[in-house]
């Protein structure tokens, strides 16, 4: 939820596509990244923390980067199509959306067993 904050606040601005150029550059570093993980795979021996670890940052750091791609190309379209608004809208439908969404499988899940 940080993450997605600061990288809305970045996009905000004269430039709102300069933050996706760069989180494009990132998702590349992060996939020679992966691949550097993957190529490192210990063959006979159990998987150290140390590899665990490296798995678990190169996913938050591809996560992060994707997630600033989707906030600054939300944000350049948004300020095309409405601008006074800008992006609240779909924020708060999106919660909504997903209220809704719980709500009903909390009530089947119920239901059902």
């Amino acid at each position: 939820i940080f993450f997605g904050y600061y990288a809305a606040k970045w996009s905000n601005g004269a430039r709102p596509l300069k933050p996706w150029l760069y989180a494009f550059y990132g998702r590349l570093a992060c996939s020679a990244l992966g691949m550097l993980i993957v190529a490192g795979y210990p063959q006979d021996q159990p998987v150290s923390a140390f590899y665990f670890g490296m798995i678990m940052l190169s996913t938050v750091l591809s996560s992060f980067m994707s997630t600033v791609q989707f906030v600054s190309i939300s944000a350049f379209m948004t300020g095309i199509a409405d601008p006074i608004i800008g992006g609240t809208y779909m924020t708060v439908s999106t919660s909504y959306v997903l209220v809704f969404f719980l709500a009903q499988l909390d009530y089947s899940c119920y239901t059902l067993y």
